[in-house]
């Protein structure tokens, strides 16, 4: 059993990381600062002993005892770089710096993940002080680069392409993806990519930079792929307007950003099984999706998707809870 730090816990993947982690049998601390990650998404974690959660934004020193630590929390995409540019290369450049320092104290080997995507100078910035801190201070720092991440426990907006398109479906409407239909992305199902992250931690090979495996296909392909899990027959799918923007949703994962140059695939350097193919990653998405829009949204004030804040007021919604102290059976550990 190992005690393992999860950086961005509260996030897509990082949410999905924890699970696994805490399913083989380790004991697990998650660290996010709740601006894209949600506690709802570890709710159900709540009152397991081996897990802990602290609401911290890693651009500010923190401490903790832990054997291995996945830092997830690198801003590299438009949708979370685009709001403050500066915020965001602070947060890459000083809570990789301040991962770093706490996997230097404790002797810990340290994943991090960033985006294929690229976006902003932040993520390159991270990426050289890892390398150039694991060369200085002898750790052992592997980097993956991510594809966009699906899946269930995606956040309920209009951000990402899936998540846009799923809604529409879900709701009825025509599909409007907001980006030309013959644009081609990749995508790397969550499972995918938490296998990765898990394989990359525990090889006993280093291979300093790998790229996750994903799936690519151009929009149109996809909105018809989520229109037929979503129960869609003949969907009507808006082709982006020539003269309009041409970005689509902040976070579309445009395969021509892809940045694979110096990295290997991961599914070569880990000996990675087939991925989740496509329309299977898809039709569990939507079922996801569906299952929690169904709920009437008047039951309840805080509904599965609600991110919990300390001043609530009169909503209902829970609070967050403070700090977390994890306590074991030898003692115990503030993160």
């Amino acid at each position: 059993m190992q005690r393992v730090l999860v950086v961005g816990g509260a996030g897509l993947v990082g949410s999905h990381l924890v699970d696994r982690l805490l399913a083989e049998g380790n004991e697990v601390i998650a660290i996010d600062d709740l601006s894209r990650g949600s506690f709802a998404s570890l709710a159900h974690l709540r009152g397991t002993k081996r897990f802990a959660f602290m609401e911290h934004d890693v651009a500010s020193p923190f401490r903790a005892k832990v054997d291995c630590i996945f830092h997830l929390a690198v801003p590299s995409t438009r949708i979370a770089c685009e709001p403050d540019l500066v915020k965001a290369a602070i947060t890459c450049v000083c809570g990789t710096l301040h991962v770093l320092e706490v996997a230097a104290a404790n002797h810990a080997r340290v994943v991090l993940a960033t985006a294929t995507e690229r976006w902003g100078e932040g993520v390159r910035c991270a990426e050289a002080l890892a390398v150039d801190f694991a060369r200085a201070r002898g750790a052992d720092v592997r980097i993956v680069r991510m594809p966009s991440a699906y899946g269930p426990r995606m956040a309920p907006d209009g951000d990402h392409v899936v998540t846009t398109l799923v809604l529409q479906a879900l709701r009825g409407d025509s599909l409007a993806p907001r980006i030309r239909l013959a644009r081609r992305i990749r995508l790397a199902y969550v499972d995918d990519a938490v296998e990765t992250l898990a394989r990359t931690m525990d090889s006993a090979d280093h291979t300093p930079t790998l790229v996750a495996p994903s799936s690519e296909a151009d929009v149109l392909e996809l909105a018809h792929m989520i229109a037929e899990a979503a129960g869609v027959a003949g969907p009507e799918v808006t082709d982006a307007a020539e003269d309009g923007p041409q970005d689509g949703p902040p976070s579309a994962p445009v395969s021509s950003r892809v940045a694979a140059g110096d990295a290997v695939p991961a599914s070569v350097a880990l000996d990675l099984g087939t991925p989740v193919e496509l329309a299977d990653g898809l039709e569990r998405t939507v079922r996801w999706f569906a299952a929690r829009t169904r709920r009437k949204s008047a039951a309840r004030t805080s509904g599965f998707y609600a991110r919990p804040t300390p001043d609530t007021g009169e909503t209902g919604a829970e609070k967050v809870p403070g700090p977390v102290t994890l306590r074991t059976g030898s003692g115990s550990s503030s993160a």
